[in-house]
């Protein structure tokens, strides 16, 4: 989660727009998921091409790593907006495919870029944002057994504990790519007529905070990797990472110096106490 030190002032509207828009792209991604989950053919050759968590942790560190180097020498933003644009495409393609749309669903894909880049609003920007962590999640949710998620997550936020706060690169790392163009969150705006502001006037602070897409996706990929076990297990991983999303918004309205803080660790551990209780059932 990313907030300026000084500026922020949390509301009421704060909570409400940044918990919905956390409720409906994760269930709105759990959704997509159980459309796949139930088409056998397409749940067999996902889990055929599935990864282990090593694997996958490997494929972070690289991309991480590229990214960052991506930053350091690389100064044009149209190679930045290409990629954010691909990545966009790509997830809203998978996210129409769900639904078995084909051709249409290309189009539909191609539509939600086109509105990014030609509209560029807050609210513009979080349906591409959250299309795309929806159509990726609820594939990698296929990928996964849930005790592998679970590794990945603990792993990970450790990792965001680090990258944040210790090293710091991560909120470098963000701001850098969101300078040019790639903003990889979604976008909480203070009032309701914020998500008709240009993304050119927003800036995180009284009037905006951003939520990153790692803190989404994951989740929805552990609800989906859940499915295996029933719909109850996705739901309770989903109210748990809702509270630890809370959480961080409750540290932030007490604690007076306001600054990036990592949003992983408690998400994480609301995923799992939901899930833990689910196997109790």
């Amino acid at each position: 989660m990313v907030a300026e030190k000084k500026q922020i002032k949390f509301s009421k509207t704060f909570f409400i727009t940044e918990s919905l828009l956390f409720l409906v792209a994760q269930f709105l991604g759990l959704w997509v998921g159980w459309r796949l989950f139930q088409i056998a053919e397409i749940r067999e050759v996902i889990e055929q091409q599935s990864y282990s968590w090593w694997q996958f942790l490997i494929f972070f560190l690289f991309g991480t790593a590229v990214v960052l180097l991506f930053i350091k020498f690389v100064k044009s933003k149209i190679v930045f907006g290409g990629f954010f644009y691909i990545l966009v495409f790509l997830g809203c393609s998978m996210f129409f495919d769900a639904f078995g749309l084909g051709l249409i669903g290309l189009g539909l894909a191609l539509v939600v870029v086109l509105l990014r880049r030609f509209l560029p609003s807050v609210l513009t920007h979080n349906l591409a944002i959250i299309l795309t962590i929806c159509g990726m999640g609820a594939y990698f949710g296929l990928s996964f057994g849930p005790w592998e998620i679970i590794i990945i997550l603990v792993l990970l936020s450790i990792y965001d504990f680090i990258a944040v706060f210790k090293t710091k690169h991560m909120v470098k790392m963000f701001r850098k790519m969101a300078e040019k163009g790639a903003v990889f969150a979604i976008i909480a705006p203070n009032k309701w007529r914020g998500f008709l502001v240009g993304l050119a006037k927003v800036q995180p602070g009284a009037e905006f905070i951003y939520l990153g897409t790692g803190d989404l996706v994951f989740p929805i990929i552990f609800a989906v990797s859940a499915l295996r076990n029933g719909l109850l297990s996705s739901v309770l991983i989903i109210i748990g990472a809702l509270l630890g999303v809370l959480s961080i918004n409750f540290y932030f309205y007490f604690k007076k110096e306001k600054k990036a803080f990592p949003a992983l660790p408690p998400i994480t551990v609301g995923c799992v106490i939901g899930y833990l209780v689910s196997l109790l059932f």
